[in-house]
C-alpha cells in the first residue's frame, strides 16, 4: 500500500489531473475505512460510526485510513461476549475476607435445653396410730376412760360378809385412783397407782354388826381423773333372834 500510495503522489506531482486521482483514492480509503470500522470496536448493527455521540467510531476512522493507506495491521477484533455493551451495569462481588467466620444460624445460638431432674416431693407423714380398742374390762367403758371396776355389782350370797373386786386401767401412762366407802365397809386399799395397762385387787369386809336383818345394798366409789364408778355390794342379812339387829337397813350405804 505505501508503494502504491507514492506512485499515485509521483503522478500527481506530474499529471494535470492529480487532484482527480487523489480524491478519488481519497474516497476510496473513506469508504473503505466506514465498512472496517464496525470489525475494529465490535459495535452493535444499530450504532452509527463516527458520530458526535461515539468518539470510539471516530477514532476507528482514523485507525481504518491508517490501516488501509499507511498499510497498518488491523486491530484484533474483541467478542461482543468479551465486552459489555453500552449501559450494562457491572456486578463488584465483594472480596470475602480469609479471617471472616461464618455467623451461626438462629438455630445454633439457641442454647440447648438441660435436663433437670425435678425434685422429689417429700411425702405425707404417716398417721398417727389410734390406740387399740379397749378389750376385756375396759371395752364396757366409755372411750377414754381412765379404769374400769369389775365385777360390779359385786353380788354375795346371805350370810357371807366378804368379797372382792379388781381395778383395770384403760389408758397409757401412770392412772392415780382413790376409794369412798361407807363405815361398815373396811378396804384392803384406799389409794393407788396404776402403770402400764396393770390391774389393782381389792378385798373388802362388811361389819355386819352394824347392819339390820334383811338385803342391803352399799356403795364403794371408786375415782379416777375424770371419772367415778359405784361399786353396788348387795348382800341379804337373815334374821337372828336376840340382840344383833342394830334396826336399820344399813348404815348408810349412800356415800
Amino acid at each position: 500500500m505505501s508503494k502504491y500510495w507514492r506512485v499515485v503522489t509521483h503522478e500527481w506531482a506530474k499529471s494535470p489531473g492529480a487532484q482527480i486521482v487523489t480524491g478519488f483514492v481519497l474516497s476510496l480509503a473513506v469508504a473503505g475505512a466506514a465498512m472496517a470500522a464496525p470489525r475494529l470496536v465490535g459495535s452493535d448493527a444499530g450504532s452509527s460510526v463516527g458520530s458526535a455521540s461515539d468518539p470510539v467510531g471516530e477514532i476507528s476512522v482514523v485507525q481504518a485510513l491508517d490501516s488501509v493507506v499507511l498499510g497498518t495491521p488491523e486491530a484484533e477484533p474483541t467478542s461482543p461476549a468479551d465486552s459489555p455493551s453500552p449501559g450494562a451495569k457491572v456486578k463488584v462481588e465483594p472480596a470475602q475476607s480469609p479471617t471472616a467466620t461464618a455467623r451461626p444460624t438462629p438455630e445454633e445460638r439457641v442454647p440447648t435445653p438441660t435436663q433437670t431432674t425435678p425434685a422429689a416431693v417429700p411425702s405425707p407423714p404417716a398417721p398417727v396410730p389410734s390406740p387399740p380398742a379397749p378389750t376385756g374390762p375396759c371395752a364396757s367403758q366409755p372411750s377414754g376412760s381412765p379404769i374400769a371396776v369389775k365385777p360390779d355389782p359385786v353380788q354375795l350370797a346371805p350370810g357371807v360378809y366378804q368379797g372382792s373386786f379388781t381395778i383395770y386401767q384403760c389408758v397409757q401412762g401412770g392412772t392415780n385412783w382413790t376409794i369412798t366407802k361407807p363405815p361398815s365397809v373396811s378396804t384392803s386399799g384406799d389409794s393407788g397407782t396404776l402403770e402400764g395397762g396393770a390391774s389393782q385387787k381389792i378385798n373388802f369386809t362388811i361389819d355386819e354388826s352394824k347392819l339390820s336383818a334383811g338385803p342391803f345394798d352399799l356403795k364403794v366409789k371408786v375415782s379416777a381423773p375424770g371419772q367415778n364408778i359405784y361399786v353396788d355390794l348387795k348382800e341379804s342379812k337373815p334374821a337372828t333372834s336376840g340382840i344383833g339387829d342394830l334396826g336399820t337397813t344399813g348404815d348408810g350405804g349412800a356415800l
